[in-house]
């Protein structure tokens, strides 16, 4: 559970986590959401996945992103959805 706390300290993984309990989204368009270099963002989705709060699959040359049924996220999806509001 540390390391899944210590991912989400972040603001900017919390906004990431945010978006991906509703969109799945390659890292070309986190980017474009978030206004940041995609190897900012990706450097943010391998923490997030290696605390096993997100996940990815293949789709075509892309890969998309998606939360998790993590039950931390589960716990904190009102706080998430109040992030999500501000973006």
């Amino acid at each position: 559970m540390v390391p899944t706390l210590k991912a989400l300290a972040d603001e900017t993984r919390l906004r990431i986590a945010s978006l991906l309990r509703r969109f799945e989204l390659s890292v070309g368009e986190l980017s474009r959401v978030l206004d940041m270099g995609q190897s900012r963002v990706s450097r943010h989705l391998k923490i997030l996945t290696d605390a096993d709060i997100l996940g990815c699959r293949p789709a075509g040359l892309h890969r998309l992103y998606r939360t998790l049924d993590h039950p931390l996220i589960r716990a904190i999806t009102p706080l998430l959805e109040e992030s999500l509001a501000h973006i």
